[in-house]
């Protein structure tokens, strides 16, 4: 036998219509606390979006600053072709030369001869326009210099 068939387990009964009241009370409360978090959802959504697009934004801004800085530092040295160049690098942005700029490169880009490139490259350097990453000789690569603010 079990405990609920004992003779002195209760009897449970109920009013249908007082519990099809409170059930119906608990349905609609529950949709309003869904809808609810949908909108906190949607609030939380939009708020990371606008965050992010901040983020970019002032990415975007901190590009075109450092590049006025450096525009006004070497515009005087930089001929025709480097500044062709250094003015693509700077609008493919840190992800566009991730592996730096080669002669090959400034090849395609400035459209000289492939014994100019390495003589233009190897003076960006020197007068600091350019920094050199690790390698050389004919795999050589260059990034842009940092200005200082």
């Amino acid at each position: 036998m079990w405990i609920w068939q004992g003779p002195d387990w209760p009897t449970f009964s109920f009013d249908a219509d007082r519990l099809g009241a409170a059930v119906a009370g608990y349905r609609h409360r529950a949709a309003q606390l869904a809808g609810g978090a949908a909108r906190l959802a949607v609030a939380d959504r939009q708020e990371a979006l606008v965050l992010r697009s901040q983020v970019i934004a002032r990415a975007r801004i901190d590009l075109v600053v450092e590049q006025a800085r450096y525009f006004d530092l070497y515009r005087d040295r930089l001929n025709e072709r480097r500044h062709k160049v250094v003015g693509r690098m700077f609008t493919a942005g840190p992800a566009g030369f991730e592996g730096g700029m080669t002669a090959g490169n400034y090849v395609g880009i400035a459209r000289c001869s492939k014994t100019t490139a390495p003589r233009d490259l190897a003076a960006l350097p020197q007068m600091g326009a350019l920094t050199s990453l690790p390698g050389g000789g004919r795999s050589s690569r260059y990034a842009l210099a940092r200005v200082a603010p």
